[in-house]
């Protein structure tokens, strides 16, 4: 995942552009998910993960002058707890809600599982919401 946008200074009267910023997060958290309920459409559980993210931050200055360029690569340890979370919706597309601390306050989106076997379980969530 990642951005890219315009890095901008000034005032009312007038904005100097400065250059573009590039931005990417790769996070492995490897997570551990205890059901209080799940039925066929609904589901409670609580969430535990931990694991390193690395932050990527690339600025391409326009205008060295002003302000400089620089490349930054920050690799850091990373964890949620979500003691409340929530799930409904099919068996292959369900949408989430989840409450805890760490990484984030709140998480709200969709999921959906691309593999289960016995003892291989890969999923993808996509978030909608997400207040740190």
């Amino acid at each position: 995942m990642g951005f890219r946008h315009e890095v901008k200074t000034g005032d009312k009267t007038g904005e100097i552009p400065l250059g573009e910023l590039k931005s990417q997060f790769f996070g492995i958290l490897p997570k551990i998910q205890l059901y209080w309920f799940y039925h066929e459409r609904v589901a409670m559980y609580s969430k535990f993960a931990i694991g390193v993210a690395l932050n990527t931050r690339k600025m391409t200055s326009t205008r060295p002058d002003l302000y400089e360029s620089f490349n930054e690569n920050n690799m850091k340890f990373e964890f949620q707890i979500s003691p409340i979370s929530f799930e409904a919706g099919g068996e292959q597309l369900r949408g989430f809600a989840e409450l805890g601390f760490g990484n984030y306050l709140m998480a709200a989106g969709f999921e959906t599982l691309l593999v289960k076997d016995k003892m291989v379980y890969l999923q993808v969530k996509l978030n909608l919401l997400y207040l740190t």
